[in-house]
């Protein structure tokens, strides 16, 4: 019974090897993708090859013009080399493409902020806010505009205090953070950050 079964396996082997032998390769198609440009984008962005990155971003928009996924990682990349006037171009192109991603906003609120575009900034952190009302880091930036660039400590506080409410992690952030350094001596300011 062993040695059937062995001799059973043996020529199921052999046939399976002789399969394998005669089989032939499919050809593969080398054209790649606009995903395939995306990832490798995004592949590179996260090993911050942001120059390498943008170059990857822009063949996937080439191949795809509407295409908002790689606009907004060339907005980031963009942002990391410090241009940020070329990064909210890439924004503002994705946010046609998808006006609803709140993300794209607050990215673009990063950048002008950076600019010193406070106003701006404020804007876009306003739009991020109203796609997306409980979006905690869209109000802390625009808390710290509100304060530390516009000196307006009310909107500043009534922003921490949401802010607070929806990402408890952020109260640590807010203690130690430089734009609210001369909130610290306000007890409404402390009573949120204790």
């Amino acid at each position: 019974m062993i040695i059937k079964s062995l001799c059973s396996a043996f020529h199921s082997l052999n046939t399976n090897v002789e399969i394998l032998q005669n089989w032939t390769f499919p050809t593969v198609s080398t054209k790649l993708k606009p995903d395939d440009y995306y990832l490798r984008g995004v592949n590179l962005f996260l090993k911050s090859k942001y120059e390498k990155a943008i170059e990857a971003f822009d063949k996937a928009i080439e191949l795809k013009s509407d295409y908002a996924d790689p606009l907004s990682y060339k907005g980031a990349a963009l942002g990391k080399l410090g241009k940020y006037e070329d990064a909210i171009e890439a924004y503002d192109k994705a946010i046609k493409l998808k006006p609803d991603r709140a993300g794209l906003r607050f990215n673009k609120g990063v950048a002008l902020g950076k600019l010193g575009e406070y106003e701006e900034a404020i804007k876009a952190y306003d739009e991020a806010i109203e796609k997306k009302s409980d979006y905690a880091d869209a109000l802390y930036n625009r808390a710290c505009l509100y304060y530390a660039k516009e000196g307006n400590e009310e909107e500043a506080l009534s922003d921490l205090k949401q802010t607070i409410e929806l990402d408890i992690s952020l109260k640590g952030k807010a203690k130690k953070d430089k734009c609210f350094e001369k909130l610290r001596d306000d007890e409404r300011f402390k009573k949120l950050v204790e």
